[in-house]
């Protein structure tokens, strides 16, 4: 085929499903109505037929990776969302690049960080920016032992939103890693009193005050 029309497909398969009476988008409204009904079983079988029509009809794939993710199917998932990544005639619009995120998020949490890794880093590389974005590369790279890569990409999502404990502390945890015990106070003081991390964060801050013998600050926290 003519790597110019092929190009081109995506783009005339919206043209067609908005002109045209296209039989994909009505079953894909069937399929939404069996959700609001909650009928899953039902809206699969529409938008799978929808797609048998239309293999391009971008609405019907994400509905189909949403209901697979609830259900806890994360491979079909994620074979729905690299589908949509294809259909859409810009994989870079808001919707391509919010589906490309979740993609990321499930093959995260599935234990595929290698793929997750790959997903988020294009995502970095088109300008996306999320709070929950730069927290996994945060993490990810504290994995791999690369601290202070890890503090940037936490401090940047402690920048989109302050209140997240778990970010602070993995910030603190990197910072002891790297020996910058006193920087590390910082964020522990943040989560000293948060209900999740309350016990950790004052049982640092206690250490390293008592590493720094200052020994009445540490008493305050080992009683």
């Amino acid at each position: 085929m003519d790597p110019v029309l092929l190009a081109l497909l995506p783009i005339i398969y919206v043209v067609y499903a908005v002109m045209s009476n296209n039989p994909a988008h009505e079953q894909y409204k069937k399929g939404v109505e069996a959700l609001s009904k909650r009928n899953p079983s039902g809206a699969e079988e529409f938008f799978l037929k929808a797609i048998n029509n239309d293999p391009l009809h971008a609405q019907s794939l994400l509905e189909l990776s949403k209901l697979y993710e609830s259900q806890g199917m994360m491979e079909k998932s994620i074979y729905y969302l690299k589908s949509l990544q294809i259909a859409l005639a810009d994989p870079f619009d808001n919707l391509g690049l919010d589906s490309l995120m979740r993609m990321a998020e499930i093959q995260y949490a599935s234990g595929r960080y290698k793929d997750s890794w790959e997903s988020f880093l294009l995502l970095i590389r088109t300008g996306y920016k999320s709070t929950r974005l730069f927290y996994h590369l945060g993490e990810l790279y504290m994995v791999q032992r690369r601290y202070a890569e890890a503090i940037v990409y936490f401090d940047e999502s402690i920048s989109f939103k302050s209140d997240q404990p778990r970010c602070h502390y993995y910030k603190a945890l990197s910072l002891i890693a790297m020996n910058e015990r006193d920087e590390a106070m910082a964020p522990l003081r943040k989560i000293e009193h948060e209900p999740e991390f309350a016990v950790y964060a004052k049982f640092l801050l206690g250490k390293l005050y008592y590493d720094n013998n200052s020994i009445e600050e540490a008493s305050t926290y080992f009683g």
